[in-house]
Parts: structure tokens; sequence; C-alpha cells
């Protein structure tokens, strides 16, 4: 006699073998590993040194909320073939379309002039000459890379250079934290209500979601021409990027906190961030935070410059993307090259380069909530997603990372605006 229980039971899926997992890596951990960029590991490492552990339970808060952004907006790319800009225009209007590109457009000059600051520190951290002599040769470097020469292979190496970011896990387990409090101030909340604190939550919710990491993922997937049966594998490549860079980001907080806060050190040199990973690398804690700073600031850079120009040459109708010659899309490497550019005047204006870091990422946070708003108000229409629409939990997600987000805004404007410190 014939089970029917058992025949009517629905087979699981096939568990990945690891080589399959390799397989589907692309965009989403390309992403990832570009949110630890100069200004996140600047900002990471300030929080640590300036706060200790009692933030990191927003780093886990932040690690579903950041999934769900970047799973949300590879999925508006994959189905609707164009990139963030495109779909903002065809549902809102140019008006729409244009005044986000620009604001995010201005958060990412802002963070590329940081990054370029940021190599400059590590570079300077090395060789012992002033930060600013490298400035020019680093911005033609990834110029040119990216206009002239297959920065997809350049792209492999500088992921294994920015791999050495890893040993600050290291680092975080041999500073001998104590855990009790580590653990403590991982799941249980603690906010101070003034200026400083929502600052300093508003910059690292802006680096952790960052607005430029929405259009990258959007244009990548495009590029790629993803069909939308690979959605599944869209979802675990962006899924294990968005955790792999947050674990990075919850253990720079962790090895600054251990051993940088709890002697009451602060952060004004790169040379400050990089003794966070002297428990685990001894005299070689600058090589290795050297390292791992420029060659996450030569993925970023490009990341960035990229991404700006892709939302700005979408928003006007041009060809846009990497895959493309110089003679078929001059305007989106135009406005590549603008991008770098500014980025280097600002990098050269004065700003010291750890507060720039900073203070770049409060930038992009407060651009956030608003572009966040529009990409989950589309994200649940048929006529735009289809079947593949927002499932609530999704939603659910994606709405309390914009009232979180906006909320932490809000309440650093009225410490501004009431002169609170």
């Amino acid at each position: 006699m014939t089970d029917t229980t058992t025949a009517a039971r629905p087979e699981a899926p096939p568990r990945r073998s690891l080589r399959q997992w390799l397989r589907v890596m692309g965009p989403g951990v390309i992403t990832g590993a570009a949110g630890d960029d100069p200004a996140g590991i600047g900002t990471y490492s300030q929080v640590g040194a300036q706060n200790g552990t009692s933030l990191l339970w927003l780093m886990l808060l932040a690690t579903p909320m950041l999934q769900v952004v970047q799973v949300t907006c590879a999925k508006l790319g994959v189905v609707s073939k164009q990139g963030l800009s495109g779909i903002l225009k065809e549902h809102y209007g140019l008006k729409v379309a244009a005044i986000a590109a620009a604001l995010t457009a201005l958060a990412n000059i802002a963070t590329i002039g940081a990054d370029i600051a940021g190599i400059g520190a590590a570079f300077e951290l090395l060789f012992r000459v002033k930060w600013q002599w490298f400035v020019i040769p680093v911005t033609l470097a990834i110029w040119y890379f990216q206009v002239y020469m297959d920065y997809g292979v350049i792209r492999k190496a500088l992921l294994l250079l920015a791999l050495t970011l890893l040993t600050y896990i290291l680092a975080g387990f041999m500073a001998k934290p104590d855990w009790g409090t580590v653990l403590r101030d991982t799941f249980l909340p603690h906010i101070e209500m003034n200026l400083a604190f929502f600052s300093t939550a508003v910059g690292l919710l802006g680096t952790t979601i960052s607005p430029y990491m929405y259009y990258f993922q959007a244009a990548q997937v495009v590029e790629e021409n993803t069909p939308v049966k690979k959605l599944d594998d869209v979802t675990v490549d962006t899924t294990t990027g968005m955790i792999f860079t947050n674990i990075v980001s919850y253990f720079i907080i962790l090895a600054t906190a251990a051993t940088l806060h709890i002697h009451g050190k602060q952060i004004e040199t790169a040379a400050d961030a990089a003794r966070a990973l002297e428990p685990f690398a001894g005299e070689a804690a600058k090589y290795l935070f050297a390292a791992g700073m420029i060659g996450a600031g030569l993925l970023a850079v490009p990341v960035l410059a990229a991404s700006t120009a892709a939302m700005i040459g979408e928003t006007a109708g041009w060809r846009i993307g990497l895959n493309k010659s110089v003679t078929r899309a001059r305007g989106f490497y135009l406005a590549l090259s603008v991008a770098l550019l500014f980025g280097a005047a600002i990098t050269l204006s004065g700003i010291h380069p750890m507060k720039a870091l900073f203070y770049s990422q409060i930038l992009s946070g407060v651009v956030a909530p608003a572009l966040l708003f529009l990409i989950f108000r589309l994200s649940r229409r048929e006529e735009v997603l289809g079947e593949r629409v927002n499932t609530p939990v999704q939603q659910a997600w994606g709405w309390l990372t914009v009232a979180v987000m906006a909320l932490s805004v809000a309440l650093m404007a009225w410490g501004w605006i009431t002169g609170q410190k």
C-alpha cells in the first residue's frame, strides 16, 4: 500500500555545495566589501574608541535592516532591468529621480573625498610622507584603471587585500574584552538623549546602510543581465555580503573599544586606529591596518564613482556601465571623472582625514531615510515587481529601517537646534 502522506510531502530544496555557493557570489559580496571602506573603518573605529561597546546593539539591529534594503534594491534591478534612478524616474517622475540622484551624489562625492584621504593617511603611516602627497596619484590611478583597464581583474586582488580587515576579529578576541559587557551591549539597547549620541548613531547607520550601496547593487545586477529566475542566487549573494560586512564592522568597534576606549584614548590619526590591531599583530599592526585601509579604499572609491555616474547617467537618459567603452558612454565616464575630481578637491581642501571619514557618513545617514521611503513604497507594487513583491515581513523590516534612520536624524537635528552637546 502506497504511503500517500509521504508521496505528497514536498521535496526539500537541495543544499548548495561550497563550489555552488561560491559560484553565485557577485555584486552582493562586492557591495558588502565596499561598505567597509575607509569612511566606514574610520567611523566604526571612532565609535568604538569614543563609546566603547555601548552601540554594538545598533550593529545587530542594522544587519537585517541592511539585508532587506540591499535584497530589495537587487530585486528591483533584476525584475525591472533598470537601475534605481531609472525606476524612480519611471514611477515618481524626473524631478524626484533628479533630486534623489543629486542628494546621493553629494553624499557619494563627500565619501569619495573622505576615502581618498583615508588611503592617503594609510600611505603616510607606511612611508612617513604627508598624506596629501598621495591624493593626486591615487585619484589618477583609480581613474585610469576604471576608464581604460579591466577593473574586474584588479577588483579580485583588492578583495583579497581588503580581507586583512578580518584581523580585527582576532584582535577583538585577543584584547580579552569583558564578554559579559559585550553580550549585554549587543542585545540590550543603550540610548543617551544628547546630540553626541544621535550624531554618532546617524554616522553609524549612514556608513552601514549607505545610499550608494542601493544604487550600485541595482546597477550591477542590471549590468550583469541577471535573469529573474536567478533571484534566489542574488538573495544568497546579497545576504552573504551584508552579513560579512557587518561582522567585520562589529569587530572593528569591539577591537577599538577593547584597546582604545578602555584606556581613554581617542582616534586622531590613522596610527591611532591601527593600535587596535596591536593585541593580534604587535609591531606589524600599522602594516596590517594600512593594507586593509588601502585595499578597502581602492575597492570602494571606484564603486562610489561608478554608482554616482550610473545614477546621474540613468536620470539623464545616457548609456551607462563599466562594461561599455568610453566612446559608447561618454556622459557616464565624464560623470565618473567629475565625481573623482570633486572628491579629490574636497580632500585637498584642508579637511582633517579622520574627521572627514566620520562626517561624510553623517551626510549619508541624513540622505538615506527619504530614499529608502521611496524604495519601500515601490517594493509592494505588483506593477513594479509582479509576483516578486516584498513579503509582509520584508516590508516590516523595511519600514522599521526608515523609521529608525529618520528618527535618529530628527533627534540629531533637534539637538543642533536646541544647542545640546
